[in-house]
């Protein structure tokens, strides 16, 4: 277990990638994994931090999906001659590209726990809120400590194993990289599933030893998730404010629990008489069988894409328009929602982009930098200087080429380029295709700016309120009137900037544009499974449980 452990360890802090280098760029590879042993734990990309109910504002997480430019797919048809409609390169390499999603288990499961999802150390963020703070208090009081100790060492190995696959080495990073054929990725999906079973059932065994006997299984964890008293209803902020307007599933539930990761820990929160190890276990697995399922989901798209490609079969090939038009409708809704708030969005935009102006040549906020760097041993300088060199670096990005960090204004103008992306009820599979091809990288840039949004608003807060200790001098008379403007234009959108909760949800904001993205794209990657379900074997299938409405009483 000791060798597993730091295996496991060591791979975590492999290829560090900075923030937003991951979030924005639509042409690069964020989740390249450069492990050499297994269980390896490449670099983890990172999402926003919502948590629960009370969203911490200062802890990145990560997102899962790989995709960069199209690469090659190692002994996979290079032409399509018996399909009606050919899939383009970039199009395949997008589809394996979301196996990415694999970071999410890792991320959902660290945040759950507790641990930091961004980290290869697994000491408590906070020894009262995660589960693994609930199951080691409980093991505490039973003086099993040692007993935990075990398991913690061995559920973070069997984590490992479910995140790359069950395989060794690179062979999970090939995979999503596009490179392999299709016994290959059902063998992973295999292997990813077994996997699966397994971390489940040594959670179930280690309750046991803590006297908690918690029955059930993957699919039955997932069909109980969405019931009453699943672990839906502890997420008010999905079930109220975010939740997509149409076909509800648990993929689109599974979808927001991967931007939640990282603040995960605080709907487990522990009580000193450990009554709830059993629902939190409950609610935890639950959580892990909605990311689980959708990971399987993503398989099936992949599978049924190499699939339909082979297909000597032109009636099903026919078909595949016919079963596009079942989601189509869908599809556009959630587009034109996404686009309708993108648009609402653009004065906010083009508020921020004037403030990235005024740090360029010899603007306001420039020559702020300028004089405030000169009389930065005054009181309260130091820190409105470092406020402001922050909102620059939101704004602008750093321009690093390692560890980079993608600018507000960047991210923003890729998501306006959505606006000319159209889709509708009659579209055909060439027009999904292309489709697909374009929104698939939109999520990136819809996490960057909800992140540089949070990051500029903590940097104009800092520098303002640092700013009222600045004497007023005639050497920083510019400064200080550079900053009062930059508080004016910030009142004005400050509202939209930051992350949600339930109770301070605002719909015309950064990270509600972020949450209808991920619902476009989420939905997108459905229809890849679902429309080309019927090439794959008889048995091989996958599953998505609508979520229902509730009916007013």
């Amino acid at each position: 277990m000791k060798k597993f452990k730091k295996l496991f360890l060591a791979t975590l802090a492999l290829s560090p990638i900075a923030l937003t280098a991951v979030a924005a760029s639509c042409a690069k590879n964020e989740e390249k994994s450069k492990a050499v042993t297994t269980p390896a734990t490449p670099e983890t990309p990172k999402t926003e931090n919502t948590g629960a109910e009370q969203p911490k504002t200062t802890t990145p997480a990560s997102e899962g999906a790989n995709n960069g430019a199209a690469g090659t797919q190692d002994n996979q048809p290079a032409t399509q001659a018996n399909a009606t409609v050919a899939l383009s390169d970039d199009f395949n390499q997008k589809v394996a590209g979301n196996l990415g999603t694999r970071f999410q288990v890792k991320n959902i499961v660290r945040g759950a726990f507790g641990l930091d999802v961004n980290k290869a150390d697994n000491v408590l963020l906070d020894q009262s809120k995660g589960l693994l703070a609930i199951l080691k208090a409980k093991a505490t009081s039973l003086h099993k400590d040692q007993e935990y100790t075990a398991f913690e060492t061995d559920i973070l190995s069997s984590l490992g194993m479910v995140m790359n696959f069950g395989l060794e080495g690179t062979k999970a990073s090939e995979l999503q990289n596009n490179k392999g054929d299709l016994e290959a990725y059902k063998n992973a999906r295999s292997q990813f599933m077994a996997k699966s079973k397994e971390f489940v059932e040594k959670v179930k065994t280690f309750l046991g030893k803590l006297n908690v006997n918690l029955e059930g299984n993957i699919p039955e964890f997932l069909a109980s998730s969405i019931k009453d008293g699943g672990v839906i209803d502890s997420f008010a902020l999905y079930k109220n404010r975010v939740k997509p307007s149409n076909a509800n599933s648990t993929n689109d539930l599974a979808r927001f629990f991967e931007s939640a990761a990282s603040g995960l820990s605080n709907s487990f929160m522990k009580v000193s008489n450990h009554t709830n190890v059993e629902s939190k276990s409950k609610e935890f697995l639950q959580i892990f069988a909605l990311i689980v399922n959708r990971m399987d989901l993503l398989f099936a798209s992949k599978i049924g894409a190499l699939n339909y490609t082979s297909s000597n079969d032109e009636m099903k090939t026919k078909k595949v328009n016919d079963e596009l038009v079942k989601y189509n409708a869908n599809l556009k809704t959630r587009l034109d929602s996404f686009k309708t708030l993108l648009s609402q969005l653009m004065p906010m935009g083009e508020k921020l982009s004037q403030i990235s102006d005024k740090f360029n040549n010899n603007g306001s906020l420039a020559t702020a930098l300028t004089q405030l760097e000169a009389k930065k041993d005054q009181t309260g300088v130091a820190d409105v200087l470092k406020g402001l060199k922050d909102l620059k670096v939101a704004l602008q990005g750093n321009g690093a080429t390692t560890n980079a960090t993608i600018g507000f204004v960047q991210s923003f103008n890729s998501l306006k380029e959505l606006t000319s992306v159209n889709y509708d009820e009659t579209s055909n599979l060439s027009n999904f295709v292309e489709f697909f091809v374009k929104v698939a990288p939109s999520w990136s840039a819809g996490l960057n700016a909800l992140l540089m949004s949070n990051s500029i608003k903590m940097a104009i807060e800092k520098a303002i309120a640092e700013n009222a200790y600045i004497k007023d001098t005639a050497e920083v008379f510019n400064s200080k009137n550079a900053l009062s403007e930059l508080k004016t234009m910030y009142d004005e959108i400050k509202n939209s900037l930051g992350f949600k909760g339930n109770d301070n949800f605002e719909a015309n904001s950064f990270y509600n544009l972020n949450q209808l993205i991920r619902g476009v794209t989420s939905y997108a990657q459905l229809v890849v499974a679902e429309i080309f379900k019927q090439f794959n074997a008889e048995g091989d299938t996958f599953t998505n449980l609508e979520i229902a409405t509730p009916q007013a009483s």
